[in-house]
């Protein structure tokens, strides 16, 4: 099957283009929810991390809910899915209008914010409803000093269903260690009637796990004895996006120059930071896809991009290089896609397989 695919990038593929490989996906999937099957637990994938169609489909279909930010992302999602979690910091009153309306769980992040609901309740006339409150530690969601009196605010008016903590991105398994037991320390003094707890993400991708030597199964078994250690028997929510898609995505670029300014040579490629955005706070792999087995002429190339700017650079690579080259750049299947410019250019087609 890889030589397969490997025969079919050199002949017919049209650059640049991602690859999305699904049944990647379907493992990532399996391992994370193998190593919670002691846990009473439930997964959802933020639409933001690749919101591919064929990304939620498999979510779904392997009974994932879906975490929106924004109005496109709550009617995108519902499209596969009534369990959706709306999160954000800055919720329209039109988005959350629309969120009550169609029964979706809101993670309110502020005091103004959770009057509004209040008011929208009682003005589109609605006998029950659910949300969440966010616990934050920086500018999103409330404070540990705030959070008791907005559950007894909320309790007034909606059943508090569940308290978030977001710990980050790309955690070492001492970072997040340290931020879970922040949170659960403060869960421990909270209100019993709240029965869900979601601790959002935090978990690096394949790449970053193999580059520390850690496996989820180490953050996770973690997080299970810290439950225990506080005695916290409560339902978990997980957000672990970068986890789940990272790792089945490659991008596949061409390298049409190569050429020498000032002693560095230099490979310009069809993609550069329109595609692969140093916010996606990734490491990738740059491998080129011909086969080469001697060892002589190799050379230091800084990959450089299409646009007219002069930190449009996507990596660097030892060895050798002709144009013509086809490159594939691996672990770009998290924020990649959803991030990608249209800067003089259109994004690049997506190939699934």
């Amino acid at each position: 099957m890889r030589e397969m695919r490997k025969r079919r990038i050199k002949q017919d593929i049209k650059t640049p283009c991602f690859i999305l490989d699904q049944e990647a996906i379907k493992k990532n999937i399996l391992e994370f929810k193998s190593t919670c099957k002691t846990l009473n637990y439930k997964i959802f994938y933020s639409v933001k991390t690749n919101s591919l169609d064929s990304v939620l489909k498999i979510m779904t279909e392997n009974n994932i809910g879906l975490e929106a930010a924004s109005m496109l992302e709550l009617k995108k999602a519902l499209q596969y899915t009534k369990n959706i979690v709306f999160n954000g910091p800055c919720k329209t009153t039109q988005e959350l209008k629309f969120a009550l309306k169609n029964s979706i769980l809101i993670n309110v992040d502020n005091l103004s914010e959770l009057k509004l609901i209040e008011k929208l309740k009682s003005k589109l006339k609605l006998s029950k409803i659910e949300i969440g409150l966010r616990l934050g530690f920086n500018r999103f969601g409330f404070d540990a000093s705030q959070l008791k009196g907005a559950i007894d605010k909320a309790s007034k008016f909606a059943k508090v269903k569940a308290v978030s903590f977001h710990p980050g991105t790309q955690l070492s398994l001492r970072g997040y260690t340290q931020k879970i037991n922040q949170f659960l320390s403060i869960i421990k003094r909270l209100n019993d009637s709240i029965n869900i707890i979601n601790i959002g993400g935090g978990f690096p991708d394949r790449m970053q796990m193999k580059n520390t030597k850690t496996k989820i199964s180490d953050y996770i078994n973690k997080l299970k004895s810290l439950l225990k250690q506080y005695n916290i028997k409560k339902r978990v929510w997980f957000e672990p996006g970068r986890f789940l898609v990272a790792d089945a995505m490659n991008l596949v670029t061409k390298v049409h120059y190569i050429k020498q300014n000032n002693n560095i040579n230099y490979a310009v490629c069809d993609a550069g930071i329109n595609v692969l955005s140093k916010s996606c706070m990734a490491t990738h792999k740059i491998i080129p896809i011909k086969n080469r087995t001697k060892k002589k002429n190799r050379k230091d190339y800084i990959l450089a991009g299409p646009l007219l700017f002069a930190n449009d650079t996507i990596g660097k690579y030892h060895g050798m290089l002709d144009e013509g080259d086809l490159i594939k750049i691996n672990n770009v299947g998290a924020y990649c896609y959803n991030l990608a410019w249209e800067l003089s250019y259109k994004k690049p087609k997506v190939v699934v397989s």
